[in-house]
């Protein structure tokens, strides 16, 4: 992948993590491994990633063996500009598999 696809790809990731924690109040690894058919190692990343750009959006959490970040209460979109539930439906309708 070209740096450049990769940047655009990232962006779109961190625009899913803005969409579901806005939504869903939480992420993990799972979630983006998953969904965008990536490594665990990968979605990690780029969660931490993500995290730096607004360290108090998201607080980790470990429950057992399901870690998540999870949505802090001075939440808010770093990335994404439009709605979240209309940015998600567009993801699931290009990325998931029936």
């Amino acid at each position: 992948m070209t740096t450049k696809r990769k940047e655009k790809f990232n962006d779109v990731v961190f625009k899913f993590i803005d969409a579901h924690v806005d939504l869903y109040g939480y992420i993990n690894v799972s979630v983006l491994s998953e969904l965008f058919g990536i490594h665990r190692t990968s979605a990690s990343g780029l969660l931490a990633r993500y995290k730096e750009l607004k360290p108090s959006n998201l607080e980790y959490v470990l429950q057992g063996t399901n870690s998540r970040y999870v949505k802090r209460f001075s939440f808010e979109k770093v990335v994404l500009k439009s709605e979240s539930s209309i940015f998600l439906n567009s993801i699931y309708l290009v990325y998931e598999n029936d």
